[in-house]
C-alpha cells in the first residue's frame, strides 16, 4: 500500500527489518552489509532499502561516552538481530578489536559471529553461551544490549551486572522504558550508561535526511 500511495520513504522496525527485504527493489551498500533494512527510500519507481541504524548507533554511543577507544578493546554484545548487525558494523568501523556474543538461540550468534569475521579479520569475534553471559563480563570494557529484553510488554533481561569491571560502560538500545533494569543496576553501581534514545533519534536524523535528498 504504502508502494501504491506514492510515499516518498518510512522507516521499518522491530521485527521487520529483514524480512521487508524481499518486497524491496533493491538495498545500498550499507543496509547489504548489515543485512537489515531500517529506511525505505523511493527513487523513482523503485523502493531501496538503506540502513541508517549503525549511524544513530554509534553517533549516540560517542556523544554518551566521548572517546571510544578504550571501551572497544573488549565488547559484549547481546543479540543476534537487525540491531545487532548495526551495533556490529558501527562497532567494527569505530575500531573495536574483540566482541564477543551472545544470544539465546546460539546457533544464530554463530552464524552472524562468522560472517562478520570473514568481513572483518582485524576484529577477534567470539560467540559464549547465553547462560554464561555473566562469566564474560569479567575484564569487559563495554556491554550492549540489542535485543528486545527489557522493553515494556517484554521479558525483562536478567544480567548481574556485578561482574563487570568499575571502568566498563553499560549501552541499552531499549528506549521504552528509557531506563531500563540493566541501566538502573548498571548506574546504581556507578558505571557510565548510555540509554537508547539517542540511537532513536539520530537513525531517525538520517533517515529524514536521505528521504529528503532523493525528492529535493
Amino acid at each position: 500500500r504504502l508502494r501504491d500511495k506514492g510515499a516518498a520513504g518510512f522507516n521499518v522496525t522491530v521485527p521487520h527489518k529483514r524480512a521487508v527485504m524481499e518486497y524491496l527493489d533493491g538495498m545500498d551498500v550499507t543496509a547489504t552489509r548489515i543485512g537489515a533494512v531500517n529506511t525505505v527510500v523511493r527513487e523513482g519507481d523503485k523502493l531501496i532499502g538503506r540502513n541508517t541504524d549503525a549511524y544513530g548507533f554509534i553517533t549516540n554511543l560517542r556523544e554518551g561516552l566521548g572517546e571510544l577507544a578504550p571501551y572497544l578493546e573488549r565488547v559484549v554484545v547481546l543479540g543476534a538481530g537487525g540491531a545487532t548487525r548495526a551495533a556490529l558494523l558501527a562497532l567494527a568501523e569505530a575500531g573495536a578489536q574483540q566482541i564477543i556474543l551472545t544470544n539465546r538461540t546460539e546457533d544464530k550468534a554463530h552464524d552472524l559471529a562468522a560472517e562478520f569475521s570473514r568481513e572483518f579479520p582485524a576484529v577477534t569475534m567470539e560467540v559464549s553461551p547465553w547462560e554464561n553471559r555473566e562469566k564474560i563480563l569479567r575484564e569487559t570494557r563495554l556491554l550492549v544490549n540489542t535485543t528486545s529484553l527489557g522493553m515494556v510488554s517484554h521479558h525483562l533481561l536478567h544480567l548481574d551486572v556485578k561482574q563487570l569491571p568499575r571502568d566498563a560502560a553499560v549501552h541499552d538500545i531499549v528506549y521504552a522504558p528509557l531506563e531500563t533494569e540493566l541501566l538502573k543496576n548498571a548506574r546504581a553501581r556507578g558505571l557510565k550508561t548510555v540509554d537508547g534514545l539517542g540511537m532513536l533519534l539520530y537513525q531517525a536524523q538520517k533517515a529524514f535526511e536521505q528521504i529528503g535528498r532523493a525528492h529535493v
